[in-house]
C-alpha cells in the first residue's frame, strides 16, 4: 500500500539483547594441604583425559586453593611453581585418596 504523502512509519523497536549470564563457578575456594596414600596424577586440566604433567607419590604433600566436585571426582588446584593451573584427584565417589589438614 502507498502511504500518504508526508507521514511516517515508526520503526520497529529492536528487542534488548541482554548479554547471557555467567555460569557459576563450580570451584570452591579453599585452602589446605592433602597428603595422598598413593601415586597421583598431577593434570593440565581437571579431567582424566588432559595432559599428565606431574605424579604426586604417598607421602607427598601439596598445597592447594581450591576444589571442584564433578559428581564423580573432587579435583584440588593449585599454582604450579612456573605460573601454570594443576589439578589432581583427592576424591572419588566420596572416598578421599589421601588425609586433608
Amino acid at each position: 500500500l502507498a502511504k500518504p504523502a508526508g507521514s511516517t512509519v515508526a520503526a520497529a523497536p529492536k528487542p534488548v539483547v541482554k548479554p547471557a549470564p555467567k555460569p557459576a563457578s563450580k570451584w570452591v575456594s579453599e585452602s589446605g594441604t592433602f597428603v595422598p596414600d598413593f601415586a597421583i596424577n598431577v593434570r593440565s586440566a581437571p579431567n582424566t583425559s588432559a595432559g599428565i604433567v606431574a605424579t604426586y607419590n604417598k607421602g607427598q604433600s601439596v598445597r592447594y586453593d581450591s576444589y571442584y566436585n564433578d559428581g564423580r571426582y573432587v579435583w584440588i588446584h593449585y599454582k604450579s611453581y612456573s605460573g601454570h593451573d594443576r589439578y589432581m584427584v583427592c576424591r572419588e565417589n566420596g572416598t578421599a585418596w589421601g588425609s586433608f589438614s
